[in-house]
């Protein structure tokens, strides 16, 4: 496997990649620098952190959450700053974009999820079922649903229609990361030392699963 070394700005905390490989994004401790072919094109300086990152590849969009709890946005093509939004009173830590409803949804160390509607980012509503830091956020295939992830242990299942709390699962560690089973069948959970694997059927997840065929439930370390 050949590799190479890109020196960024800082510290980075995160990286956001164009659907066709072709352009990525880092963005990190003040600053965001766009890639294209491995070759650095457009950079912007910030007075923040930047934590987590999300593209709209239709609209030429990039958008990037801080420390202060903002979303900084900017052109993909230019890195060009067009908005910044207060969302949140402490770090974004995830964005998700679901593109079947023009929707931006932000996880929050506030305990918050935001939901946004549109390239003017108009709120529609802040989702506060957690008792801790949102880490992570995922959609289902269709996008007919996401699910957020937190420290408080848990993780929720709610509706891209109309934002109701569809299903709450309690989990023995604090949740980090998710990540949606290409398949769609099963949803993945990252812990404290532990990946957990669920099954989802409708709105509802099974038990975990030592691996894709184990009805035992047994966690993986």
């Amino acid at each position: 496997m050949q590799s190479r070394t890109l020196r960024a700005q800082g510290k980075v905390g995160t990286l956001c990649v164009q659907s066709d490989r072709s352009v990525f994004f880092v963005g990190g401790d003040g600053f965001v620098t766009r890639y294209a072919n491995l070759e650095p094109t457009h950079s912007a300086k910030h007075n923040s952190f930047f934590r987590s990152s999300q593209l709209n590849e239709a609209k030429g969009i990039l958008y990037l959450g801080d420390a202060h709890g903002q979303i900084a946005i900017y052109e993909s093509g230019t890195l060009e700053f067009t908005k910044m939004i207060m969302a949140h009173e402490m770090f974004v830590n995830c964005l998700l974009f679901l593109s079947s409803f023009d929707l931006m949804i932000s996880g929050s160390d506030d305990f918050s999820i935001g939901i946004w509607k549109g390239e003017k980012m108009t709120r529609l509503s802040y989702l506060r079922s957690h008792s801790g830091g949102v880490k992570a956020l995922v959609c289902s295939g269709d996008e007919q649903y996401f699910f957020s992830g937190s420290i408080d242990k848990t993780v929720i299942m709610w509706s891209s229609i109309d934002f109701s709390l569809l299903s709450k699962f309690a989990c023995e560690e604090m949740i980090f990361s998710l990540l949606m089973w290409p398949t769609q069948s099963h949803l993945l959970f990252g812990g404290q030392g532990t990946v957990f694997f669920y099954r989802i059927t409708g709105t509802k997840m099974v038990k975990k699963y030592k691996d894709l065929h184990d009805d035992r439930g047994v966690e993986i370390r």
